[in-house]
């Protein structure tokens, strides 16, 4: 995985592989097509100018026969309500968390588990050398294409009352958990309640008390503006998520 630029993999993918093919189709008949890919990522963040350099490479490159058609900050939905729209055809692609593909996917939760990796370099390894072909299988068999693993980053708690310094700190806390079983189940293990909630909705829930806090990535945090409904936002690094950058096998 290159940190400088994690979505270099789908600069290069795209333009040379779907491209040439969807070129060929063109040259069937079909004048124009459009590939429609959602994310929760927010604009104006690195995720967000990393696609938008996708889109401007694949509509020149195709020399205007493909619109790439980018959907950011969750326009189409929650991560999992996505995610299905890709296994449907709806969209033909998306940038993911892998816990909201393991929805769909569970294998894709064993990467989910706490403090599983021990930094980025022991991460990439696994996820590159050991992780990608058995799990592109399983997301094959549920009609996913994996073209390449995405950054998302290390996971940490924001908080409304009080700092994150000991496990027992949780405990009693009503915090926002990403809807999968793994993160559900590390909330419980705390003594606290795990909310899912889908990320359109974190913002209102932390305004109107029905939640207590989250946890996500700084980037994240900052760009969704949650961390400005929290007062405390400690860096647990609890967790290290992974993206994957999916289409639809029949694209």
């Amino acid at each position: 995985m290159n940190r400088d630029h994690p979505f270099r993999y789908a600069i290069l993918l795209l333009p040379l592989g779907a491209v040439a093919f969807l070129l060929l189709l063109g040259g069937a008949g079909k004048s124009r097509y459009t590939i429609k890919f959602g994310t929760v990522a927010p604009p104006d963040t690195p995720w967000a100018i990393q696609l938008n350099d996708i889109k401007e490479r694949v509509e020149r490159e195709s020399k205007g026969k493909i619109r790439f058609k980018l959907y950011l900050g969750g326009q189409l939905g929650g991560e999992i309500e996505m995610v299905q729209q890709v296994r449907r055809g709806r969209i033909q692609g998306g940038g993911f968390s892998t816990g909201a593909i393991a929805d769909i996917v569970p294998e894709l939760s064993i990467l989910e588990l706490p403090y599983l990796f021990r930094d980025e370099a022991e991460a990439d390894r696994i996820l590159d050398e050991i992780a990608f072909e058995p799990l592109s299988e399983k997301l094959a068999e549920k009609g996913f294409y994996l073209a390449y693993w995405g950054e998302n980053g290390w996971r940490s708690f924001g908080t409304k009352t009080r700092p994150i310094r000991k496990p027992e700190d949780l405990a009693g806390m009503k915090m926002r958990v990403q809807e999968n079983p793994v993160h559900i189940e590390m909330y419980k293990a705390l003594g606290a309640t795990g909310i899912p909630l889908p990320v359109v909705e974190v913002i209102g829930a932390l305004q109107t008390g029905l939640v207590d806090g989250f946890d996500n990535t700084p980037l994240f945090s900052v760009a969704s503006e949650w961390i400005y409904k929290v007062k405390y936002y400690t860096l647990t690094r609890h967790i290290y998520q992974p993206a994957a950058i999916i289409f639809n096998k029949r694209f």
